[in-house]
């Protein structure tokens, strides 16, 4: 029984994953939509093995019985099976579309049914879009050598090329051939000269034989040779193979060249099957004008996979996987991605020039200094201690003791405007508090007991025959306890430059309680400038 609400599910991330390929608008996944893409693939594989009978029992004899990690641990299924059995898991009641190969190989044809289109409309169009459409000029023609869906309908390459007519092809274009009367080089030519006229750019379709045929019917017909408008492209495809003499690609390319008038660079290649229903097509089309057709490679989309293997046994694969991973010292899939790139950055350098080609860049002149094998380590230590200079004694400790101080301590002054004044007067009255401290007095300001006058009249009735007094303060950093000298009368110039001396003598601090702190209050920062609690 088929898991039809899985399958609504799967379709759907495929359609979805369609879409996203389209929008990245290159051949390129992003990287970091690989794993996305495989989790994918083996999540559609998986549901074919259980849900797919013949799939299901190909995969127990090539012992695949449980989900597995990746794609290889499913085994494709051989072409062959599309020519032998019925493969598809529903009804002939179900099946909107039946696409049939040509059988000119061995005579039996494949049969690949669909019970639903649209995914495989939205590949047709995305992939088009994406490696030739958005390469040409708009308003084209699009100009068929080969039957349309409607004409054949069993022909998967009628379908491709009747969607692309459908959605790409400007009024005048059409279909140069139906079995009935073969293919129709008059009207073809016609349309060629009419768009020629119009100075309309045309796209034309078709098989090799078809070409072959509309060559030989051009030289006999003494036709003068066609001037398609810039920008006009040709497709050349395989199929009906057996229908005419053969000739080599680059000459029959050359002579569709001679005798339409299209640029070399702009006729390219396309592979598809009955049984993939995906397409590639040469990457060398509408950019890289080369002559030399046995050099193209075909490019696919993003959800193909294409690997060469043993269609009878799998088991070396994993073996020649493993020993590439040992040779190279990396996975696998790091590696294919990794040549992925390489290639890309093959094909960009062959299509741009450097204005200053030969000449060392800024980057090059400065690699070349700190590579150097003599100073590398050296500017490399320097530029060390520069870091660490800048972030743990100047910067750095700049910007940790604001963060330590304002935004998670107390506050900070806007602007900093203030903070050089609170500072000071907080010192001062530091220091006096210290002063009086050393030598017997101590206060809470802020005790609902406390008098100032009566305080500041001890402090001035207190005198002592000692000099020096001591008291123990604690470190606001590390909390450590500290003994600091305070003295009565005056602090000797000498004694001023060591940490544990206090700054102000005790007469010093009398006379700024009286004079300047007669309430004893430690100073506020918001009498100094604009205060941001922290």
């Amino acid at each position: 029984m088929v898991d039809e609400a899985l399958r609504s599910e799967l379709s759907k991330r495929i359609s979805d994953y369609l879409f996203s390929y389209f929008q990245w608008g290159s051949s390129a996944m992003p990287i970091d939509q690989e794993p996305k893409m495989r989790d994918l693939l083996v999540d559609v594989l998986e549901y074919q093995r259980i849900n797919h009978p013949r799939y299901g029992r190909y995969c127990s004899l090539q012992r695949c019985t449980e989900r597995g990690t990746s794609i290889l641990s499913y085994p494709p299924l051989p072409v062959e099976s599309f020519k032998r059995a019925d493969i598809c898991p529903f009804g002939q009641e179900q099946t909107v579309a039946e696409f049939r190969s040509s059988g000119t190989t061995e005579g039996v044809k494949s049969i690949h049914r669909f019970r639903d289109t649209g995914l495989l409309q939205r590949a047709l169009i995305y992939t088009f879009t994406l490696y030739i459409s958005r390469l040409m000029p708009k308003g084209m023609r699009f100009l068929s050598l080969m039957p349309s869906y409607e004409s054949n309908p069993h022909s998967s390459l009628g379908y491709m090329i009747t969607q692309f007519v459908q959605n790409y092809g400007a009024e005048g274009s059409g279909f140069f051939f139906d079995f009935d009367r073969g293919l129709d080089c008059k009207s073809f030519v016609a349309a060629l000269r009419d768009a020629e006229r119009d100075g309309v750019a045309v796209h034309i379709f078709g098989p090799a034989f078809a070409y072959v045929e509309l060559l030989d019917w051009i030289e006999s017909s003494h036709i003068a040779p066609i001037h398609c408008a810039p920008g006009s492209c040709l497709l050349e495809t395989g199929g009906y193979k057996g229908r005419t003499r053969e000739i080599p690609k680059a000459e029959l390319r050359q002579a569709l060249c001679d005798k339409l008038g299209i640029e070399i660079g702009h006729i390219y290649g396309e592979y598809g099957m009955c049984e993939l229903s995906s397409q590639g097509y040469e990457i060398c089309a509408l950019n890289n004008r080369t002559t030399r057709p046995d050099e193209c490679l075909y490019i696919f989309p993003g959800w193909m996979k294409c690997m060469l293997f043993n269609p009878e046994t799998m088991a070396h694969i994993e073996k020649d996987i493993e020993a590439a991973e040992k040779e190279l010292d990396d996975d696998s899939e790091s590696i294919i991605t990794n040549e992925r790139y390489i290639y890309i950055a093959s094909i960009i350098k062959a299509c741009y020039k450097k204005k200053d080609a030969g000449k060392l860049t800024t980057s090059d002149k400065i690699d070349r200094v700190v590579t150097n094998r003599w100073l590398g380590l050296p500017i490399f230590a320097a530029i060390m201690f520069i870091v660490y200079y800048l972030s743990m004694v100047t910067v750095g400790s700049f910007a940790t003791d604001w963060m330590n101080d304002g935004v998670f301590g107390d506050g900070w002054h806007l602007l900093g405007i203030g903070s050089k004044a609170y500072e000071n007067a907080s010192d001062d009255y530091t220091n006096a508090v210290n002063a009086i401290g050393a030598f017997g007095f101590e206060f809470d300001a802020e005790a609902d007991d406390f008098n100032a006058a009566a305080l500041l009249d001890d402090l001035k009735n207190f005198k002592t025959d000692n000099e020096k007094g001591i008291i123990e303060v604690e470190d606001e950093e590390t909390l450590e306890k500290v003994k600091m000298t305070a003295y009565y009368s005056k602090v000797p110039e000498s004694e001023k430059k060591y940490k544990n001396v206090v700054k102000m003598s005790y007469l010093e601090a009398v006379d700024y309680f009286a004079k300047s702190n007669s309430e004893f209050a430690e100073p506020d920062p918001a009498d100094f400038g604009v205060w941001v609690p922290g």
